[in-house]
C-alpha cells in the first residue's frame, strides 16, 4: 500500500481515488463552488468568537448579546453542517462504489485526526 502525501489534503485524495479526468474537472467544480461559503463561513465564525470572548470580558456582562452571539456561532455551525453535508453527496455522484469507500474512509481518518487534536489542545489547556 503506498502512501501518497500531499501538502494538499484535495490533491492527497484525489490520488487516493484515482479520478479519471472527467471526474477530476467535476471534482474540481464542486470543490469550487463550496469553497467560497467555507472561507467566509470560518471568518464570520473566528469574528463571533471573538466578539463573544471580548463580550464576556466587559465588566458590565450584557447577557442579551451573549445569547445572541452563541445563538449566531450555533447556526453558522448548522449551515456549515448543512452545506458539508450537500458537497459530500455531491462529491459521492460523481464516485464509482470503490471510490465512495475509499472516501468515506479517508473522511474518518480525518475526522478522528482532529478529534485527537482537539483533545489534545483540550489536555494542554
Amino acid at each position: 500500500r503506498t502512501q501518497i502525501r500531499n501538502e494538499n489534503p484535495r490533491l492527497e485524495y484525489m490520488n487516493l481515488l484515482r479520478l479519471n479526468e472527467d471526474q477530476k474537472k467535476e471534482f474540481e467544480i464542486v470543490q469550487k463552488k463550496y469553497n467560497h461559503f467555507f472561507t467566509d463561513s470560518r471568518k464570520s465564525l473566528k469574528k463571533r468568537h471573538l466578539e463573544l470572548e471580548l463580550e464576556k470580558m466587559n465588566d458590565n456582562l450584557n447577557l442579551s448579546k451573549i445569547d445572541n452571539l452563541i445563538d449566531e456561532i450555533s447556526k453558522i455551525k448548522s449551515e456549515e453542517k448543512k452545506m458539508t453535508f450537500r458537497k459530500d453527496n455531491e462529491l459521492r455522484s460523481i464516485l464509482d462504489d470503490r471510490q465512495v469507500r475509499i472516501y468515506e474512509g479517508f473522511k474518518k481518518r480525518r475526522k478522528m485526526i482532529a478529534r485527537r487534536s482537539k483533545e489534545m489542545i483540550q489536555k494542554r489547556k
